[in-house]
């Protein structure tokens, strides 16, 4: 959870993620026991029918319901899945990487919530790998010669052979 807290700050002000994530992290925790009407899709299991429903209260989720009566085999592949988070459907328009993985994040709590940890991580993936993998606009070499102070010579160190440990020569 702190990683997508994180990817939260990362992307204020870049992305609006607001709305699909306070979603994410209140959806789902007090769908009730009652029947479901969206009986229509019978490929869901009846607690699947439940939480979709619960979730389709909210605006956000209101294409889902649409996609699924529609795209009945996309959704049979996904639900079957052993890695679901690398093939959820995509009802809404296309958008940005990291805001199509908050929203694939939507989808598996809701129907796969079993695989959620594995979608998270898809997700923090997204938003943070294109910085690692840019180039580096540090100069590592001027950053060691300029701003680390030598906290121990290398010319004072030795080893003994044999005994298995250095010792430090300090001169004065």
């Amino acid at each position: 959870m702190l990683a997508v807290l994180l990817a939260q700050v990362k992307l204020c002000g870049v992305e609006e993620i607001s709305d699909e994530l306070e979603f994410l992290l209140e959806s789902g925790d007090n769908v009730l026991a009652s029947a479901s009407s969206n009986e229509d899709i019978t490929f869901l299991t009846m607690e699947q029918g439940q939480r979709l429903e619960s979730f389709a209260k909210n605006h956000i989720f209101k294409p889902v319901v649409q996609h699924l009566r529609e795209h009945e085999d996309e959704w049979r592949t996904f639900l079957e899945s052993n890695t679901p988070e690398l093939s959820v459907p995509t009802p809404w328009e296309a958008s940005t990487p990291a805001v199509e993985a908050l929203r694939a994040m939507l989808i598996i709590k809701c129907l796969r919530p079993d695989r959620l940890l594995q979608s998270t991580a898809q997700f923090v993936h997204n938003v943070f790998i294109p910085d690692v993998s840019a180039p580096s606009v540090y100069e590592l070499g001027a950053m060691v010669s300029d701003e680390v102070p030598a906290a121990t010579p290398l010319a004072g160190t030795f080893v003994f052979r044999g005994h298995g440990f250095s010792r430090r020569i300090f001169t004065r």
